[in-house]
């Protein structure tokens, strides 16, 4: 269903952030340990892979950093409130494609295929694929 491993770990990890009390701060080895340590495909979530996609998600708003002994992360808005298509080009943006070692024809069917993804998104939020 999802087109990564970062919209689905993404997804994740805004879901663990919102069953918390709203403002709460989690470090990210927390929701990992919380997500029970695993993705979809039954590995372990590298927390430092997922720390670069929480970069994005941060720069977009949709999660505030926290610095600190107790710093971490918490949810910016209401899963109501994030477009999940701003989710998939943050999951983009975190993990921009490889250039040199794929064909034309394949990096433009892979942009045609996230494109096409990223319409299907059109009009759901964070809320539609996460339930608290």
């Amino acid at each position: 269903m999802f087109p990564t491993k970062e919209v689905l770990y993404a997804l994740i990890g805004i879901g663990v952030l919102s069953k918390k009390p709203k403002d709460f701060v989690m470090s990210l080895d927390e929701i990992v340990e919380e997500a029970g340590c695993v993705g979809g495909d039954g590995k372990v979530i590298p927390s430092l892979f997922l720390r670069k996609i929480f970069k994005s998600l941060t720069e977009a708003g949709i999660l505030k950093s926290h610095r600190g002994m107790r710093g971490g992360f918490s949810l910016a808005r209401q899963l109501e409130e994030i477009p999940a298509a701003e989710i998939l080009r943050c999951c983009k943006a975190a993990n921009p494609p490889k250039t040199g070692n794929k064909s034309t024809w394949m990096s433009k069917t892979s942009a045609s295929i996230r494109k096409d993804f990223e319409s299907s998104f059109s009009g759901k939020t964070a809320a539609d694929y996460i339930s608290v």
